[in-house]
């Protein structure tokens, strides 16, 4: 006798929260850099969770398939599939959606990325169902990848590169002069932010502020 056995496919997930129908998210500043709120959406929810998909879970065998969901980042420009790194929470646990509580009643997981020993630089994202891989199928089958994000991490503010301006003549003609200043790092500036310039001029003993 013959029969055949359905097997559960890998959980499809997708990107949500913050992170939803974005190509690039940055996070700047020291006070925004400790910890970063992410948050993915399973797609099955109507079927089940991603916890009674898991193997800690005591669901029928062949359902037991998902070993973890977790968020991987590596450095942009990284190729080798070795060269992604699990993410962890706060606690220095590995961040796995699929962990018992983390998922509500509409499937979303979230979760807070700790991002302390992560150095500034320009990383890719996903998230990630891992499943155990079936006998005799393509590796893909043992996997669900969302879509990469770019992920810029910049917590230190650029500074003034180079020397102090020296100034020569009235402060009538200095005022109406062009003067370039240099940073150590591009700045992002692709919104209308609106900052506060002070200039110092200084001459002996007298100093005017602008």
């Amino acid at each position: 006798d013959k029969s055949i056995a359905f097997t559960a496919p890998c959980p499809p997930i997708g990107w949500a929260g913050q992170m939803a129908g974005i190509k690039e998210f940055i996070v700047s500043g020291v006070s925004q850099g400790s910890a970063v709120e992410v948050t993915i959406f399973n797609k099955g929810y109507s079927d089940r969770k991603l916890f009674d998909c898991s193997v800690h879970n005591n669901a029928p065998e062949n359902e037991q398939r998902l070993e973890k969901t977790v968020l991987l980042y590596r450095r942009l420009g990284e190729v080798l599939p070795e060269s992604w790194i699990e993410a962890k929470t706060n606690s220095s646990a590995a961040i796995d959606f699929s962990a018992t509580g983390v998922e509500d009643d509409l499937g979303y997981a979230t979760l807070m990325w700790d991002l302390k020993d992560i150095e500034d630089s320009t990383y890719e994202i996903r998230a990630q169902s891992k499943c155990i891989p079936l006998a005799g199928t393509h590796s893909g089958l043992s996997i669900y990848n969302t879509e990469p994000i770019i992920f810029i991490l910049d917590r230190k503010p650029p500074a003034i590169y180079g020397t102090q301006v020296h100034l020569s003549g009235s402060v009538e003609s200095i005022l109406d002069d062009e003067y370039f200043i240099y940073f150590s790092e591009p700045l992002y500036c692709k919104q209308p932010f609106v900052f506060d310039l002070s200039v110092t001029l200084s001459s002996g003993n007298e100093t005017t502020q602008f």
